[in-house]
């Protein structure tokens, strides 16, 4: 669900100070770029042992600032997605309550990885950078990470697997919890193996490392950033626990296929066995804007997964920022008013400065369904009063709407339409949504058995 993430970059990775270390001599001096290069070609064939690959080649290396992290992300955000986009996408993200109206979405966003950010990685020049403030053995933790991913890039094509779901946020984190999980099992693995490289204060120094930048922010940016990296290692070893995600050894075949035949949604991520043992497909919707009034345009189209409707359902009283490290490990990435999802669509549609976005969601089961109708109508006021304001903002006092009802024509008893608007009438909403036609696309065949079995078995112990 959060686009901005295309952008791989290690983040801070608290779980390190779970695990003991030497009492080792910190280093501070920072490494010349003779120096880097020649640690990346030592850990490079770490990482190939680790990953079970092996390079096709070299992976190029720099040294980066924070300008240049923000030269970085914004030249790519520019690159694989238009300024519009982005607008609608902060758009629905305020009509549907999950940020206050008036915070700056890439603002907050760049902030926020600023915080966080220890080095990245660019598909797009198939080049590795390392943040100059980051030495001794914690560049080579991030250095494991990123040269998995440049090793990971040169077999699929990171970039262009990525590009291949911009218009699907559920299935784009998939994939991303896929790329993400396979850096952290690795770079873990190798830590766990040269421990005497760490000393205390550079494991104090990266647990600490963001948690200020973090803690006013909202969970529907901040969940879906982490959750790609601690679900989706925890994914690729089949368990939904956390810890067992951050302590098992890499298994190189089952990463490969996971990559062969990537993931499709978050609840493939958040509940694993839905993709390994028992593959749970979502259900894929259409909608059709044909039928719009004149003058209304479609601006978006995306689908928000298991993660999206369980963060849309999050009581209001939970929404804060990353408290604590612990929270890493312990935070709640479904419900069980989100756990029922089948599949959903959205579309954000606009008409000058008036927005009206509509969003179909289809579960498993009625009393799936049920469920999600009872939590949303305990946040359905919380979304009313950020829609007014939002609405009020853009000059429309007075002219929000929400609605939320069945959706026969998808399932009478499975199927549930949310509408959040401003600045169009009564009468114009409903022609709207009457120029809106909505269906399920007939499933995509995939294979009976996803990747092979497992090389050994891991206790799964679920953290919730």
């Amino acid at each position: 669900m959060l686009r901005t993430t295309v952008a791989l970059v290690v983040l801070s990775v608290p779980f390190l100070a779970q695990v003991p270390v030497d009492d080792a001599p910190a280093t501070t001096e920072e490494l010349s770029q003779a120096e880097l290069e020649a640690l990346a070609a030592e850990l490079a064939d770490e990482v190939e042992a680790l990953r079970g690959a092996e390079f096709t080649e070299p992976v190029d290396v720099a040294l980066a600032d924070a300008e240049s992290f923000r030269t970085y992300v914004t030249l790519r955000m520019q690159r694989l997605m238009p300024a519009e986009r982005l607008a609608s996408e902060e758009e629905v993200y305020k009509l549907l309550g999950l940020l206050p109206p008036e915070l700056s979405y890439m603002q907050t966003m760049m902030s926020m990885l600023e915080s966080q950010v220890g080095g990245f990685y660019d598909p797009g020049e198939d080049r590795f950078y390392l943040m100059k403030s980051f030495t001794g053995g914690l560049a080579e933790i991030i250095l494991a990470h990123e040269l998995t991913h440049a090793l990971d890039d040169q077999r699929w094509d990171l970039d262009a697997e990525l590009i291949r779901r911009l218009d699907n946020s559920d299935a784009l984190f998939a994939y991303q919890a896929v790329v993400e999980g396979s850096g952290v099992t690795v770079m873990n693995s190798w830590m766990f193996g040269n421990m005497t490289k760490l000393s205390i204060e550079e494991i104090q120094r990266v647990g600490n490392l963001g948690m200020e930048g973090l803690r006013d922010v909202p969970p529907a940016l901040w969940k879906p950033l982490l959750a790609a990296y601690v679900r989706g290692a925890a994914f690729l070893v089949n368990s939904e626990s956390a810890n067992t995600g951050q302590m098992a050894k890499p298994i190189p075949a089952k990463i490969d296929a996971a990559f062969d035949q990537p993931p499709r949604s978050s609840e493939q991520i958040l509940h694993p066995k839905k993709y390994w043992d028992e593959p749970d497909e979502p259900v894929a919707l259409d909608v059709s804007p044909a039928g719009l009034p004149d003058g209304v345009r479609v601006l978006a189209q995306d689908t928000l997964g298991e993660l999206g409707a369980s963060l849309f359902v999050e009581p209001v009283a939970r929404r804060h920022g990353l408290r604590s490290q612990a929270d890493v490990l312990t935070a709640r990435y479904t419900s069980r008013a989100g756990e029922g999802w089948g599949g959903d669509r959205l579309v954000l549609v606009g008409k000058g400065r008036a927005r009206a976005l509509v969003w179909w969601t289809v579960w498993d089961t009625p009393q799936d369904a049920a469920e999600f109708a009872e939590a949303t109508d305990k946040v359905l006021e919380h979304v009313r009063s950020a829609t007014a304001r939002w609405s009020a903002m853009r000059g429309f006092e007075g002219e929000s709407n929400v609605r939320f009802r069945p959706a026969p024509e998808l399932d009478p008893e499975r199927a549930h339409v949310l509408v959040s608007s401003g600045g169009f009438s009564a009468s114009e909403l409903d022609a709207i949504l009457a120029g809106l036609a909505v269906q399920r696309r007939p499933a995509e065949p995939v294979a009976e058995e996803p990747a092979p079995e497992r090389e050994a078995p891991l206790e799964d112990s679920p953290e919730d």
